[in-house]
Protein backbone atom coordinates (compact mmCIF):
# COMPACT_ATOMS: atom_id res chain seq x y z
CA UNK A 1 0.00 0.00 0.00
CA UNK A 2 2.92 2.35 0.51
CA UNK A 3 3.45 2.52 -3.24
CA UNK A 4 -0.06 3.82 -3.94
CA UNK A 5 -0.03 7.21 -5.62
CA UNK A 6 -2.31 10.21 -5.33
CA UNK A 7 -3.97 11.74 -8.37
CA UNK A 8 -1.03 14.10 -8.76
CA UNK A 9 1.51 11.22 -8.62
CA UNK A 10 2.84 11.57 -5.08
CA UNK A 11 3.44 8.43 -3.03
CA UNK A 12 0.87 8.08 -0.24
CA UNK A 13 2.91 5.89 2.18
CA UNK A 14 -0.18 4.17 3.57
CA UNK A 15 0.23 1.51 6.25
CA UNK A 16 -2.72 -0.82 6.88
CA UNK A 17 -3.88 -1.24 10.47
CA UNK A 18 -7.11 -3.19 9.92
CA UNK A 19 -7.80 -6.57 8.40
CA UNK A 20 -11.49 -6.42 7.46
CA UNK A 21 -13.29 -9.74 7.19
CA UNK A 22 -16.76 -11.19 7.25
CA UNK A 23 -17.97 -13.28 10.18
CA UNK A 24 -17.27 -16.51 8.28
CA UNK A 25 -13.53 -15.76 8.19
CA UNK A 26 -13.05 -13.95 11.51
CA UNK A 27 -11.47 -16.87 13.35
CA UNK A 28 -9.09 -17.61 10.48
CA UNK A 29 -8.05 -13.96 10.32
CA UNK A 30 -7.39 -13.90 14.08
CA UNK A 31 -5.31 -17.07 13.76
CA UNK A 32 -3.31 -15.51 10.93
CA UNK A 33 -2.59 -12.37 12.94
CA UNK A 34 -1.57 -14.44 15.96
CA UNK A 35 0.76 -16.58 13.84
CA UNK A 36 2.72 -13.59 12.53
CA UNK A 37 3.61 -12.11 15.90
CA UNK A 38 7.36 -12.25 16.61
CA UNK A 39 6.95 -14.70 19.52
CA UNK A 40 4.89 -17.14 17.45
CA UNK A 41 6.88 -17.01 14.24
CA UNK A 42 10.39 -16.97 15.69
CA UNK A 43 11.39 -14.61 12.88
CA UNK A 44 11.54 -10.90 12.38
CA UNK A 45 8.06 -9.70 11.47
CA UNK A 46 7.64 -6.34 9.73
CA UNK A 47 6.25 -3.69 12.06
CA UNK A 48 3.39 -3.01 9.63
CA UNK A 49 2.10 -6.55 10.07
CA UNK A 50 2.44 -6.42 13.85
CA UNK A 51 -0.02 -3.50 13.98
CA UNK A 52 -2.85 -5.29 12.17
CA UNK A 53 -6.08 -5.88 14.05
CA UNK A 54 -9.03 -7.94 12.89
CA UNK A 55 -12.39 -6.28 12.37
CA UNK A 56 -15.38 -8.40 11.38
CA UNK A 57 -18.55 -7.01 9.83
CA UNK A 58 -21.71 -8.91 8.92
CA UNK A 59 -22.03 -6.77 5.79
CA UNK A 60 -18.92 -8.45 4.34
CA UNK A 61 -20.24 -11.60 2.74
CA UNK A 62 -18.71 -14.68 1.18
CA UNK A 63 -16.17 -17.13 2.42
CA UNK A 64 -13.35 -16.40 0.00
Amino acid sequence: MMKQKSLDGMLLNLSPVTLLTGPDRQTQAEQLITSITPAASGNAVPADLQRLSVVSDANVTGAQ
